[in-house]
């Protein structure tokens, strides 16, 4: 064999596919036609399940980025305001009781 043949520099030419009409079925491998889900009443299930699924007032825009950098403090607080502002005062009172000592 040949460098050439090896190293073409073009590329070698296809042979044609076969031309598919839309009369064609496609076939499984048991031989049986591949069933369509492009008929009336799959689109009208389709239809009739997305209706139930989707919120119709609903709207991204009005959402927060969620890959925004938020706050620290709010994002990893485990309590609510007030026991957070006791905890702080615990812990500034416990600073200054060893500031004395």
């Amino acid at each position: 064999m040949s460098t050439d043949a090896i190293m073409a520099d073009s590329i070698p030419e296809l042979s044609t596919p076969p031309i598919q009409t839309p009369h064609q079925q496609s076939y499984t491998a048991a031989g049986k036609p591949i069933a369509s889900w492009n008929t009336p009443k799959f689109r009208e299930e389709y239809e009739n399940i997305r209706a139930r699924l989707q919120h119709g007032d609903f709207s991204c825009s009005a959402l927060p980025d969620p890959l925004a950098p938020r706050p620290a403090i709010a994002a990893h607080s485990r309590w609510d305001g007030e026991t957070e502002q006791r905890l702080k005062d615990i812990v500034g009172a416990a600073k200054e009781s060893t500031k004395t000592a």
